[in-house]
């Protein structure tokens, strides 16, 4: 069975890192993680992810500037949803319907 792949972005690297050693853990998900949203969206595009994990307060190019730039095309193939992570709260929001 193919594993879910995830790409977390968060100017936190030790954050990237807790996610993608939890997550991987299960043996369900491959994750791919990076501190820079620029590098982000390169790496939405080269891995497909079907879920990113973004920090939407970031240094240079925020989450928040990121998210609307992400291609259509990619966030249409996701399975169902995207996480937006800031440092109070997660937002999770259904890609359904789009």
């Amino acid at each position: 069975m193919p594993r879910t792949k995830i790409l977390v972005i968060d100017d936190d690297e030790g954050v990237c890192e807790f996610v993608k050693l939890t997550l991987e853990e299960t043996r369900k998900f491959n994750v791919v993680g990076t501190t820079s949203a620029p590098k982000g969206l390169r790496l939405a595009e080269l891995h497909r992810p079907n879920l990113v994990l973004l920090d939407i307060m970031m240094p240079g190019m925020s989450g928040a500037v990121a998210a609307p730039v992400m291609p259509h095309e990619l966030i249409a193939q996701m399975e169902s949803l995207l996480a937006v992570i800031t440092r109070q709260k997660a937002f999770v929001t259904s890609l359904e319907g789009r």
